[in-house]
Formats: structure tokens, sequence, C-alpha cells
């Protein structure tokens, strides 16, 4: 391996997350806020339920629902975001730091982790903006799909 470093060094920087990142589940642990946390959830719920036919919501199944990020799945996603833009929603396709990554083992079927990239919009969304400005998103996001002519998209199985 490298000189002055123990065979096994690179596997166990691997399993062991850096002190600043500890720093930071700490602080976020220790002032977590239920009622702030209450009102992300309210917010993300309004607009999941009011959300246009034709995109979909990404991670509502999942155990705990918090809306760190608003994630949806339209077609058209490049078309989508700079209509949005145009209309004064700061929607993003923002997956450049993502990437599909194989499994070095077992045969792994990435197709939806593909399609999901390939599709995914950012909806500002979040406990900040007011439910006056979440019905302005909501809007400006059926007249977009409307104006492309955009259907539901069905995840591949």
């Amino acid at each position: 391996m490298l000189r002055g470093f123990p065979s096994n060094l690179f596997k166990g920087i691997r399993r062991q997350p850096c002190s600043a990142l500890l720093k930071n589940l700490t602080f976020k642990l220790v002032n977590f806020n239920e009622k702030e946390n209450k009102l992300v959830q309210e917010k993300g719920d309004y607009v999941t339920k009011r959300l246009s036919d034709n995109a979909v919501c990404v991670g509502t199944n999942a155990f705990f629902v918090n809306y760190w990020l608003f994630p949806i799945l339209v077609e058209k996603p490049d078309q989508v975001c700079k209509i949005l833009n145009e209309l004064g929603v700061d929607a993003a396709r923002g997956t450049t730091q993502l990437q599909v990554v194989v499994s070095d083992g077992e045969a792994t079927d990435v197709t939806q982790a593909q399609f999901l990239m390939q599709h995914v919009v950012y909806l500002p969304v979040h406990k900040l903006v007011p439910y006056s400005e979440l019905d302005k998103i909501l809007g400006a996001l059926k007249q977009t799909l409307f104006q492309l002519g955009c259907t539901r998209l069905k995840l591949p199985s």
C-alpha cells in the first residue's frame, strides 16, 4: 500500500465519518426542533397532496419523509426547469453531484437510478416558503406541464 500507512487504512477511513461531519450531526441532534420539523412536514405534505397528476413526487413511501429536498419526476425536465425559472420559480435540475455507482460485486441493475436522475427536478419547497408562494409554485408547475404536453411518468421495473 502506501509507505508508513497500515494496509487497511483506507477501509477504516471509509467506515469512519470525518470529525466535521460528526460535529455537524451532533449539532443537528442537540438543536433539533420538533415544532420546526412539523412545519417542514406540513408544507411538504401540502405540496405533495396538490401536485399535478403529471408530476411524480419522489420518496413519499419512505419510512420517514422529512422533505429535506423536494424532488419531483417529470418529462422534459430541462424544459420544465427553464419555464419554471422564467415564471419566477427557482426550480433546479441539480444532479451534477449525483453519479450512478455500479457495485463492484454482484450484478446491479441501475435502471431506476438512471431514470430518476434523468427526470428529476427540485422544487423550492421548505419551511420558509409561505403557503401563498407554494400555491404559486403549484400553479406554475401545472401550467408548465400542460404547456409542454407532459404526461405522468412510470418508473421502470
